[in-house]
């Protein structure tokens, strides 16, 4: 079979291996759609997990598909059956620097039994939207970070696949006044259709007017803030943070969950003086359960998350399109396509 791996920065080729064997711990993976992350788009362009290492790294790690194989020691998971994989979890780091990734047809998930890891899906929830469960997961650990509720007023920076998930979380929250920001019209058009209230372009000259007439006013020394109670940076962009920290009202809270690539100076004292919290988020500790719970109920069209499909053939033009955009939003890979 074919697999997706890195050899340099830029230099991602399809290479010829034999498929999986699956152990008594294992289960194999018929993988029917993997999506492309901003980390896979990362490691292209470095080379590697943390710049160039001088052996292939396999890549694809947000996938779903069904049960091809099953250890004998494995239960209550039958042949066929279709599964969301977790895949960091039992130290496999799939498409993360461990030996197996899932732009390929068939994947290793190793010692499945350690820790949660394969999830079941309902038989309503297609498997195209089961691949958006993992960074659906990234979205919804952020909106927990940020302590948002129903009646929360939240700014998300950022509308790529992580801040349009987010606005999913937001409106699984039960927000009403949700505003987002981002550079590419195609994306805050999916981020309405997917509930928020008000987008922007960053660049709008009345860009906090806009936030002030959704959110209200907050005064700091008798300035105007705008009276938002939680921002979201899915952005990674240093600008932004330094940003908020100017225009949040005392004791607005920002989540940071866009990766910031260099270092960030820091109005210190005005952090202080308006009492903000500034919260790191990273991951999915909660697992997978809850964004499969409302994949499968919610009246929201996510499909319009989706904005390319490509075979495996065609990895090469998938990852240039998905780093672009002005057009893209979560880009899938499909194996059998």
């Amino acid at each position: 079979m074919q697999r997706a791996e890195l050899f340099g920065p830029h230099d991602v080729r399809l290479v010829d291996i034999p498929p999986p064997e699956c152990g008594p711990d294992d289960v194999i993976v018929h993988v029917q759609a993997c999506g492309i992350c901003g980390t896979d788009l990362g490691f292209v362009k470095a080379g590697g997990l943390d710049g160039q290492t001088g052996s292939p790294i396999a890549l694809g790690h947000e996938f779903a598909g069904t049960l091809h194989a099953v250890g004998a020691n494995v239960r209550d998971l039958p042949l066929g059956a279709r599964v969301v994989v977790n895949p960091i979890s039992g130290f496999n780091f799939i498409g993360n620097g461990g030996p197996e990734g899932a732009f390929a047809p068939l994947v290793a998930v190793r010692n499945i039994q350690a820790e949660p890891t394969i999830y079941p899906l309902p038989a309503k929830l297609p498997t195209e939207h089961a691949a958006l469960v993992e960074p659906l997961a990234v979205a919804f650990h952020a909106v927990r970070q940020g302590g948002v509720t129903s009646a929360s007023r939240v700014v998300v920076f950022g509308a790529g696949p992580i801040g349009l998930g987010t606005v999913l979380a937001l409106v699984h929250r039960g927000a009403h006044d949700i505003v987002v920001i981002d550079p590419s019209r195609a994306r805050r058009d999916i981020a309405q259709r997917l509930g928020a209230h008000v987008v922007s372009a960053p660049d709008a000259t009345d860009l906090w007017d806009i936030v002030r007439s959704r959110h209200g006013e907050a005064p700091f020394y008798g300035m105007p803030m705008p009276a938002t109670d939680v921002f979201i940076d899915c952005s990674g962009v240093g600008a932004v943070v330094q940003t908020v920290i100017a225009q949040a009202r005392p004791g607005a809270r920002l989540v940071l969950v866009g990766v910031c690539k260099g270092e960030v100076p820091l109005d210190l004292r005005l952090l202080m003086a308006k009492e903000l919290q500034v919260v790191g988020s990273m991951g999915y500790p909660e697992g997978f359960g809850d964004v499969i719970d409302f994949l499968a109920t919610t009246t929201v069209d996510v499909t319009a998350m989706i904005s390319h499909r490509f075979p495996l053939s065609r990895i090469a033009e998938a990852l240039e399109t998905a780093n672009n955009p002005a057009i893209a939003a979560k880009v899938l890979v499909l194996p059998e396509a």
